[in-house]
């Protein structure tokens, strides 16, 4: 009874910590970004973002267009139904994160309970609720949680099916699990069309053995997953030094593994040798370990992708992309289930300590990561005052260094034009890459008339530009400037 009432208690925590995120974080650079591409779909019926490629591998911009071509087709109609319900705004986002981490966090609990029993399902559901990603996740209005839940309805129609002993009810239950695979890479982006890899995995389930012999090239997985990505954007293997393989691979291993799965899943709490294995267990441990392996291979790659497309090197990147982990959140379903199916969940016991002192880490960080945060960004600031004060079409230019620049324009232009029915145009510009050339062309910089800049110093002062007083972060200024065309 002891045990239950803790495990209630520690999941109205999460909840509540859900609650707040929603309020207090501000929404996430790609959470804009679809939300262009949407607002532009429902706009004119072709999804589109108008600035520009988020990484076009240069430090510049031109504004064309740029289409979504179906690839995130789950996530875009989710956000799509709910801008049409609410209306297109920064809060009816806020409110979408809320409201499906809500919904899929009940659906972990009603699957877990139906799969095993309501003492597993209260536990999984309370250690989801407090992981750390999925509460930036609603906070943000990211994807993880509905992922997660998507995971769960693979893995519950996978393990019914596997105790199912009618072959033709069997297989017609793995087909439900099969079914789920398309829905899951249309909300990532990928090609619907890789799910037919996951076809052979249901013989594996079925002959324990076969599983047996496979699972020690499960690292494989991780190659030939960071080989396909590299090769997606044009690289290859040998295009990196072994110097950034080695990197990459301790950074995947010790803070990766480490903190988003060992400590962050409560793994290291789990005990392999307590318990006899089921062939159920050994199947759903078959399953994430090789799932971490493609995760590990994935995370890899877009590491090295992002530094090779920013020109940064790899520890700045790490510093930039230091949430590319949070993909690893899909793995606690089957890694929580497969403990539970022979039995065996985390007990938090007076003799649990280093349990505790974790839990108190993890609350601790969840608390400071929502009460540490800003909750608007300063480019929706800015888009806001620009909105004010113009009622024309306009010209803009974003001098910018880092990682994210592209993605700071989208949060401008939502806030700009919401409704994507403008005709704003913006640039985005390094600091060192000749701009003040093209302001004094009237066919590229010269119809500038708002600046936005990153790092403010004394150069812009003495431009003839109007800085504009707005409350914002020091770093970064809104200049107004006469147009030279």
């Amino acid at each position: 009874m002891e045990q239950r009432k803790f495990w209630l208690t520690l999941l109205i925590v999460g909840l509540l910590f859900h609650g707040l995120a929603s309020l207090a974080l501000p929404l996430g650079y790609d959470t804009y970004l679809h939300a262009s591409y949407v607002a532009d779909g429902l706009d004119d019926g072709e999804a589109d973002i108008e600035w520009g490629a988020v990484r076009s591998g240069t430090e510049s911009s031109e504004p064309t267009s740029v289409s979504a071509d179906g690839k995130w087709a789950v996530w875009h109609t989710l956000m799509a139904i709910v801008f049409t319900m609410f209306g297109i705004s920064s809060t009816s986002l806020h409110l979408f994160g809320f409201v499906l981490s809500m919904v899929c966090l009940l659906g972990i609990y009603v699957l877990s309970k139906h799969v095993f029993n309501e003492d597993v399902a209260l536990k999984i559901t309370a250690l989801s609720s407090i992981y750390p990603p999925f509460i930036r996740a609603t906070g943000r209005a990211y994807q993880e949680v509905w992922i997660a839940f998507l995971v769960c309805v693979f893995f519950t129609f996978a393990v019914l099916a596997f105790r199912q002993l009618n072959a033709q009810r069997k297989w017609a239950l793995y087909g439900g699990s099969f079914a789920i695979v398309p829905l899951l890479l249309l909300t990532k982006g990928m090609p619907w069309q890789w799910s037919l890899a996951v076809l052979p995995v249901y013989l594996l389930f079925e002959h324990e053995q076969a599983r047996r012999r496979v699972q020690p090239y499960a690292p494989l997985l991780a190659y030939l997953m960071t080989v396909l990505i590299l090769s997606q954007n044009g690289l290859g293997v040998t295009d990196f030094e072994l110097f950034d393989w080695i990197f990459v691979l301790l950074f995947c291993g010790l803070y990766a593994w480490l903190m988003f799965v060992f400590l962050g899943m409560f793994v290291f709490s789990l005990k392999n040798g307590e318990l006899e294995s089921t062939p159920e267990s050994t199947m759903l441990t078959f399953s994430w370990i090789s799932m971490g392996w493609i995760l590990c291979g994935w995370i890899a790659a877009l590491w090295l992708v992002e530094a090779n497309n920013s020109g940064h090197s790899l520890m700045q990147t790490f510093v930039d992309f230091r949430h590319n982990p949070r993909y690893l959140s899909l793995l606690i379903i089957p890694i929580l289930w497969s403990f539970a199916s022979r039995g065996q969940l985390p007990e938090f016991k007076t003799t649990s300590a280093f349990s505790f002192f974790i839990l108190a880490c993890l609350l601790s960080f969840n608390a400071f990561m929502i009460f540490g945060a800003e909750p608007q960004r300063e480019m929706e600031v800015f888009g806001n005052h620009i909105n004010e004060s113009t009622s024309e079409d306009t010209t803009i230019l974003f001098l910018h260094d880092g990682a994210f620049a592209m993605h700071e324009m989208y949060v401008l232009q939502f806030s700009l034009d919401t409704e994507s029915d403008d005709g704003h145009v913006a640039y985005w510009r390094s600091t060192d890459s000749g701009w003040q050339t093209e302001l004094s062309d009237c066919a590229v910089l010269g119809p500038t008339e708002w600046v936005i800049v990153s790092e403010h110093d004394d150069l812009y002062d003495v431009l003839n530009w109007t800085k504009v007083e707005v409350d914002s972060d020091v770093g970064w200024a809104l200049y107004e400037r006469p147009s030279s065309c």
